[in-house]
């Protein structure tokens, strides 16, 4: 008789807490920030946005350039990389690629982005994925 793959269970089993896959999907979601840190990592990406909305202003462009850099900094030692950066990433590449920019803000946004661990942003995006696969799969009727 032919052995099912532990990991490739039918619909309605009885899921098993000790499972690998399942273990790390609880640990993950013991993992998640409290509401304070989610609340403070939003005001952060909306403060993020706002300041590129004001880079296609060139009033307000060396505004938004000290913006930028501070709200660099905030990432890079309140908030660290997180999958949160991963999508406020997407969303200005997006930005840039939507609106013409004059070149200053151009140069501006781009080298904000470069200051981003690339590798990093993407396993977090990568993980983000895996979980709302795993939550859709668990979640899903027969």
């Amino acid at each position: 008789m032919a052995r099912q793959d532990p990991g490739h269970e039918s619909p309605g089993a009885d899921r098993n807490s000790q499972h690998p896959r399942h273990a790390e999907a609880s640990a993950t979601a013991m993992e998640r920030p409290p509401a304070m840190e989610i609340e403070h990592v939003d005001a952060w990406r909306g403060n993020l946005l706002s300041a590129v909305e004001d880079s296609l202003n060139t009033v307000l462009l060396a505004r938004s350039e000290s913006a930028l850099v501070e709200l660099l900094t905030q990432a890079n030692s309140d908030i660290g990389v997180t999958y949160v950066n991963a999508c406020v990433f997407t969303e200005i590449s997006c930005t840039l690629a939507s609106y013409t920019f004059t070149r200053p803000a151009r140069t501006m946004l781009q080298s904000f982005l470069s200051s981003f661990p690339l590798p990093e942003l993407l396993n977090d995006a990568r993980s983000a994925v895996d979980e709302l696969g795993c939550h859709l799969m668990e979640n899903s009727e027969p």
